[in-house]
């Protein structure tokens, strides 16, 4: 699915799209990146949100655990943060400062 506004529509019918925070975000990836984040879109259309898989490992830590959140490797940098405590990958509440091994950040929002 190349398309994360259909994947929006699909598994979020009541998301309008004004209210995924990030499109700009997802429009800045580059391209490779863009390409791999599509492939984790596909799989998601596929088997539904990950932390509600068997087999798939998300690790999502909350803002208190997350030791990259100084420099910004954080939910609300990330291409897939849909609201304040929504992830369009993910069926769990998010914190802004968490983050998930999916975290997907176009350049320009992680610093040392």
């Amino acid at each position: 699915m190349s398309d994360l506004r259909a994947v929006i529509d699909n598994e979020f019918d009541a998301m309008e799209y004004g209210e995924w925070q990030n499109k700009e975000l997802y429009d800045g990836l580059p391209e490779d990146e863009k390409v791999l984040a599509e492939n984790i879109l596909d799989a998601f259309g596929k088997v539904g949100p990950f932390d509600e898989t068997e087999n798939i490992w998300v690790t999502f830590m909350p803002e208190s655990e997350n030791e990259d959140s100084e420099i910004g490797v954080k939910c609300e940098n990330c291409a897939f943060f849909a609201l304040e405590d929504a992830c369009v990958i993910l069926a769990q509440t998010i914190e802004p400062g968490g983050r998930c091994r999916f975290v997907t950040i176009p350049p320009g929002y992680v610093g040392e």
